[in-house]
């Protein structure tokens, strides 16, 4: 009977050690996927339309997932489409609303899009979130 209880509970340790394991290697990268590395690849060359579908897929396999929010943001700026970078900023926010960087960009796209007020108040807020921000996008 002892050994019986001796092999459980080692079985039931190994079960739950790998549990954690599993669970925190998934909460480590949550929003890393090949979808995401495939994006992150085109968009560093260039290829923005590429890189947009590739984040497409990302957010199709995780539609909270703040840093393919935050690409395809920068891809749709890059493009000079705006609107649809602070759509993206927007959602970033929305799932980590202390992201300074997704209120810095989405002031810029906010500033190229002629909406100088918006852009001056996601500014002040990426500032309050952050104040070494502008320092790092110099």
């Amino acid at each position: 009977m002892r050994n019986f209880l001796c092999r459980c509970t080692g079985l039931s340790l190994v079960l739950i050690c790998s549990v954690i394991f599993c669970t925190n290697q998934t909460l480590a990268q949550p929003y890393r996927n090949k979808a995401y590395d495939k994006g992150v690849m085109h968009y560093s060359n260039k290829e923005y339309n590429a890189a947009i579908n590739a984040f497409d897929e990302a957010i199709g396999l995780n539609d909270t997932n703040t840093l393919a929010y935050m690409m395809r943001g920068k891809t749709f700026f890059q493009l000079a489409t705006y609107d649809m970078a602070i759509k993206d900023f927007t959602h970033a926010i929305d799932f980590d609303p202390q992201n300074a960087e997704a209120y810095l960009w989405r002031g810029k796209a906010h500033a190229k899009a002629g909406e100088k007020e918006l852009a001056a108040a996601d500014f002040k807020k990426a500032r309050q979130l952050d104040p070494n921000l502008a320092h790092k996008h110099k």
